[in-house]
């Protein structure tokens, strides 16, 4: 990699692509485990930023993995990161939780929000 910045190193594709891996499995196990009813609500508040930095950083590391720029790309990652925050929602009432249209759509706006970061990332990284 001549020429690399340290956080080309840091985050290469290779890398970048095991994270993905470790990620999506972390979020579908994460959200299939079945709510305890006696479990206090103390973090109800933060579900939302929850599932917002967990798609961020899924797509943001997708985006990385799959190392290309382009329309193309950035449209598959985002689908690919919401289809799975779909079928996880119709998943959940399965396991005693809730679907919510609410989780659905912040996982959309996390998704695209990681990957337009990475993809800003890659652009500034491709230009030095």
């Amino acid at each position: 990699m001549a020429g690399s910045t340290w956080i080309d190193k840091l985050i290469s594709p290779r890398t970048s692509r095991i994270l993905v891996a470790v990620l999506a499995l972390l979020v579908i196990a994460l959200s299939l485990i079945p709510k305890n009813e006696q479990m206090p609500n103390t973090f109800s508040g933060f579900d939302k930023l929850g599932h917002f930095i967990a798609y961020a950083v899924l797509a943001f590391f997708a985006m990385r993995a799959v190392d290309r720029k382009g329309l193309f790309p950035f449209v598959v990652i985002v689908v690919a990161c919401t289809f799975l925050g779909g079928i996880i929602e119709i998943v959940q009432p399965f396991v005693g939780r809730k679907m919510e249209l609410a989780d659905f759509l912040v996982d959309l706006a996390g998704a695209m929000a990681g990957a337009i970061l990475a993809a800003m990332l890659m652009r500034k990284l491709h230009r030095t």
